[in-house]
């Protein structure tokens, strides 16, 4: 519960430190070892920022109500916020849930499985402005590296190591 305390205070003060009409927002799509999915960022005139990457889908013609979903919350400090290139770091913290028909070989060939996850990473990445219009706005595309703590679906044990991640953001 203190870990959720704290992580509601920084976004409050993030929030606090940014105005609506001086941040630069930003919507895009992301696929790091977090999350993948859409994104929205809100990025202050100082550089410190927020951003929010989700994905769903759900497939009721099932027998059960079968879906993925899986969210992530990313703080970011930009240097250079003015800048072509803009350095970033940030800390991003994500969860996962999904509940699917998982197909085996043998007499029970089927079962309806429940995963979830939380995964952890600090980021170090790089903002390039691929294109930049007269009145600020743009295509920017984002290579970051990660090292974190993470678990996925799809493996069996969550691990501690490296990671990568893409992006690419309309800003304006």
């Amino acid at each position: 519960m203190l870990y959720v305390n704290k992580i509601a205070t920084a976004i409050i003060i993030i929030l606090s430190m940014t105005s609506l009409a001086n941040a630069e927002q930003g919507f895009g799509m992301q696929a790091d070892m977090i999350g993948q999915g859409l994104s929205w960022r809100l990025l202050g005139p100082r550089g410190a920022g927020i951003e929010l990457v989700a994905r769903g889908n759900v497939n009721p013609g099932s027998e059960e109500l079968e879906y993925y979903a899986r969210g992530e919350l990313r703080l970011l400090k930009f240097f250079n916020p003015e800048g072509k290139g803009r350095i970033y770091i940030g800390i991003g913290t994500g969860y996962f849930r999904s509940h699917e028909t998982n197909y085996y070989y043998g007499p029970d060939s089927t079962s309806l499985d429940t995963d979830w996850g939380i995964s952890s990473a600090v980021i170090l990445g790089l903002d390039l402005v691929l294109l930049q219009l007269d009145d600020g706005s743009g295509i920017t595309v984002l290579p970051e590296l990660q090292i974190g703590y993470y678990s996925f679906d799809y493996r069996t044990e969550p691990w501690i190591g490296p990671g990568a991640g893409i992006g690419i953001r309309y800003i304006w």
